[in-house]
């Protein structure tokens, strides 16, 4: 640490300004570490802080801490039943609270309180879940892991802090620009803050930055960083829910569900420690950014999917053939990097959706993102469907009945169906059932492209000694003109994936494109006539 860097730690934590901690919490430090220490000993001392006091037993009857049905009316009573380290630790926690230079009317104030708590109440539940002795210890660890920020912060002169990345950045962003501006960064500060107070070790450790591949650093202090980066994922800037998750695999072997479970809870009980800490926080705008992240994940997953759904289509503009064995490996390759990650926002959004109140606002919204999740597992499924092999029975088929039958049996309420199918019959050997999907398959998609634009859908059918092609064409948009998740719904183009696949199978071609003069659709199956020993 250069001399710069060592004359601003001494601003912070030397000066007239620097924090220190109330006679109170001194006391409860010296009890920390006095073996013989009893609840009585506890007791006598946090009743001296009646803030204080009202606090814990709020906590007691809280259901985040609550061990009994009977509510806990008395200091003695609420230690016994919460136990001594998680009372003491927890009192400590609410003493430094007003130790740090944040405060109401900051604008960061609600930030950093927020993240902090969710931290906090993530870390506890985490250890809770991998059977750590110490989870009350974690959870003030959380509580207190990004101290050293406002420390810093509050000891900058006026225009040192005009560049700051922000309270929701991220810690390496933040760390990043400290160090560059200053030679020494938050989490050095909030070491040396931990070691002058003469707190316990164990937070002391957990200020230590930990990267993704330290996965053989000591248990506790990977479960607070990790609640750190979760915390981040949830309410933070750039950080994602799907890292996360391929994160608690790796450290602790944890799947979706066993994460999605803890975040679910975390958003339960976090009020009641706000209240217990004279903190106030907007829990429905909180459920309301978490689902927000939530959609902006599931967003990026549709956004990873679109262009395989696009090229095994063969539409918007692509006109090059790959080989079958490049569609089949790239398509099997997408449906298995994103079935997971989809399975964590679905399953995130479904318990989120149970805390919320039904019939209102975000219960609308979790039930979009569960929707629409549900709606992306579905194109995985064709994806993966897709890419077996279509084997068709063959058997003499009416083309005309069949095409006929098939329009006449759409639902209304779209686009109207207008068929040019001829008056006689136009009889081939093909796969029945696969031409039946095939013909609603190609309307699917001809429907959508109608809806975009406006218009009828047209259905014409010729028959020679060759063969016959389907034609369905219309006067909407057409096949070039669609966005990249053609309007977010993948259905009509893995569609024609699928009827192109039918028809390969029977010898024919599938073919799309605009109208004659740049406007419309034009959409072609060929099917060839079969021997009739084939």
């Amino acid at each position: 640490m250069d001399q710069a860097a060592t004359q601003l730690l001494e601003k912070i934590l030397g000066g007239q300004q620097a924090p220190t901690l109330s006679p109170l919490a001194v006391r409860l430090v010296d009890l920390a570490s006095d073996e013989n220490a009893s609840i009585q000993d506890l007791t006598r001392i946090i009743e001296q802080d009646p803030g204080m006091s009202a606090r814990l037993l709020m906590l007691a009857n809280s259901p985040a801490f609550r061990v009994t049905e009977e509510e806990v009316t008395n200091l003695q009573r609420a230690v016994v039943f919460l136990g001594l380290r998680e009372v003491r630790i927890m009192a400590l926690g609410i003493s430094l609270r007003h130790t740090l230079p944040l405060q109401k009317g900051d604008p960061q104030f609600y930030q950093f309180w927020r993240m902090s708590l969710h931290r906090a109440a993530l870390a506890r539940l985490l250890a809770q879940r991998l059977g750590l002795d110490r989870a009350e210890d974690l959870f003030v660890a959380g509580l207190l892991l990004e101290l050293g920020l406002p420390l810093m912060m509050h000891a900058l002169g006026p225009g040192q802090t005009d560049t700051f990345v922000g309270v929701l950045a991220g810690l390496s962003a933040q760390l990043e620009w400290e160090r560059k501006n200053f030679g020494l960064d938050h989490r050095m500060v909030g070491a040396a803050a931990l070691q002058k107070w003469g707190l316990p070790k164990l937070l002391v450790r957990t200020q230590k930055h930990l990267r993704k591949e330290d996965a053989e650093a000591p248990i506790e202090l990977r479960v607070v960083d990790f609640a750190r980066r979760l915390a981040e994922a949830l309410f933070g800037d750039n950080a994602t829910l799907t890292e996360v998750h391929r994160l608690a695999r790796k450290w602790f072997g944890l799947l979706d569900d066993d994460i999605n479970l803890i975040v679910s809870e975390a958003l339960t009980i976090v009020g009641e420690a706000a209240q217990a800490m004279d903190l106030e926080l907007d829990q429905q705008a909180d459920l309301l950014a978490v689902m927000e992240k939530a959609n902006q994940a599931l967003a990026r997953l549709s956004q990873q999917v679109a262009p395989h759904v696009r090229l095994a289509a063969g539409v918007g503009g692509e006109t090059r053939r790959l080989q079958e064995e490049t569609v089949v490996n790239t398509l099997e390759a997408v449906a298995h990097e994103i079935r997971n990650p989809l399975m964590s926002v679905g399953g995130f959004a479904r318990r989120l959706a149970k805390l919320l109140e039904s019939g209102g606002e975000l219960q609308r919204y979790a039930e979009v993102i569960i929707n629409e999740a549900g709606r992306l597992d579905d194109v995985l499924a064709e994806m993966t469907n897709l890419v077996k092999p279509f084997e068709p029975h063959l058997e003499p088929l009416d083309l005309s009945e069949l095409i006929g039958r098939v329009c006449d049996a759409r639902p209304g309420g779209g686009p109207k169906i207008k068929k040019h199918l001829g008056g006689n019959p136009v009889i081939l050997r093909a796969d029945r059932h696969g031409v039946e999907e095939m013909v609603g398959l190609m309307l699917d998609y001809g429907t959508h492209l109608a809806c975009r634009g406006g218009g009828s859908v047209h259905v014409h059918l010729a028959g020679n000694g060759t063969g016959a092609v389907m034609t369905i064409f219309g006067a909407g948009a057409s096949p070039e003109s669609e966005g990249p998740l053609a309007e977010r719904s993948f259905g009509p183009e893995m569609g024609m994936a699928k009827a192109r696949r039918i028809v390969e199978a029977h010898g024919g071609l599938v073919e799309v494109s605009a109208g004659p003069k740049g406007g419309g659709f034009v959409l072609s199956a060929r099917l060839p006539r079969q021997a009739d020993n084939a």
